[in-house]
């Protein structure tokens, strides 16, 4: 290869990080403790992406109202979009009724929430 020449980077030896559901992806710009959200929550974005479905879809739906999300107010004043294991249920079931194209995820259909308690 010769000076000027991108390196060409080979995506056969990329690993992605597993996915844990149960832990909390911490992220020091948040300027709230993610602590206080149910242990399976997850980042919208993320949620999308496990699920083959464009973030830009998913945050139309939150932002006209058809979804409801946890919203977490970040250091820079910008928020960040969470989903609890309840919600995600939710988006699962609003995708399945009004045709929303995804892919489920090895934990799909992502478990009903006891409705019965408070």
């Amino acid at each position: 290869m010769t000076t000027g020449e991108p390196s060409i980077v080979n995506l056969q030896r990329y690993t992605p990080l597993p996915f844990s559901p149960d832990k909390h992806q911490h992220e020091e710009a948040y300027g709230q403790e993610i602590d206080n959200l149910p242990a399976g929550s997850m980042r919208m974005k993320q949620f999308a992406l496990l699920h083959k479905v464009h973030a830009a879809v998913l945050n139309y739906q939150i932002e006209t109202g058809k979804i409801e999300d946890t919203t977490m107010r970040m250091v820079n004043g910008r928020k960040a979009h969470w989903l609890t294991p309840q919600q995600q249920y939710w988006v699962i079931t609003f995708w399945k009724r009004n045709g929303t194209h995804f892919l489920p995820c090895a934990y799909c259909p992502h478990d009903a929430p006891d409705l019965h308690s408070p």
